[in-house]
This record gives structure tokens, C-alpha cells and sequence, in this order.
């Protein structure tokens, strides 16, 4: 870790296939129980927790409600086995865990994009449908 400028900048480290990845599930994405639909991109990645430097219980308590949400872990060599995903440590300043998958929304033709995204999301819920915590579970 170093201190640059003022502010605290974590080191990027390589993500081993075998680490597990701790994502948010907001209960909304979820109401009629897990689908593909939980998988998706904001701002061009999809942010996840790195169990190297989290739990599943802070990761969950980063969210805005934390009792709105859920957690999935997500294996990052199934998450690389998917197509081309990449997964990234992208630290930040307040939280060292964060890293974030790419490529499910891959593409400048926007119906292939969609085609591609569609196909990528039902691949992964077939290898991480199950939370490991429910939204409403006690905090």
C-alpha cells in the first residue's frame, strides 16, 4: 500500500482462479426468486468483493440498505471459464477488496451485444444461482 498524493492507493494484485468473489443481490433484482437477471453490468462492470480482503457480511454492509440485499459468491475460475469474462482487483480507496468483472455486455453491434449478454448471464446463473445470504436475512 502507498501513500501518493494525500490518499491511500492499494497495490492491484492478480486474482487466483480459485478465490471467490462476494457480489450484492438487491432484493428488487431478485423478488421472484434468482434468475440471470442478477447479473449484470453498471458503469461497464459488474463489482464484486474480493474474499481475500472481505466477508460476506461487509461486503453486504457496504450497500446503501444492507438489508435490501443479498450476497452470491461467485468461484473466479467459473466466472473466467465463462466466454471471454475477465475479473480485475480494482481497489479503492475505501475498499481493497473491490474488483469487477467484464465483458458481459461485450460488442458494438447492439443486437449481438444483447444476444451475447443474454447468453453470458443464463451461463452464470447455471454455475452461481444459490445466495449465500438473502435479503432480510438478520444483519
Amino acid at each position: 500500500m502507498a501513500l501518493q498524493g494525500g490518499t491511500l492507493n492499494w497495490p492491484v494484485e492478480h486474482i487466483p482462479d480459485p478465490d471467490h468473489l462476494f457480489m450484492r443481490v438487491h432484493r428488487e433484482i431478485i423478488r421472484d426468486g434468482p434468475s440471470p437477471a442478477m447479473f449484470k453490468e453498471q458503469g461497464g462492470s459488474m463489482s464484486t468483493d474480493w474474499d481475500k480482503y472481505s466477508s460476506p457480511e461487509v461486503t453486504r454492509g457496504r450497500a446503501k440498505s444492507p438489508i435490501d440485499n443479498g450476497i452470491l459468491v461467485l468461484e473466479v475460475g467459473g466466472i473466467r471459464g465463462v466466454e471471454d469474462l475477465e475479473v480485475d482487483h480494482v481497489p479503492l480507496l475505501q475498499n481493497q477488496a473491490h474488483s469487477q468483472v467484464t465483458g458481459i455486455e461485450k460488442g458494438d453491434d447492439p443486437r449481438a451485444r444483447k444476444v451475447r449478454k443474454d447468453r453470458i448471464r443464463v451461463k452464470l446463473f447455471q454455475l452461481f444461482r444459490d445466495l449465500l445470504i438473502n435479503p432480510g436475512d438478520p444483519l
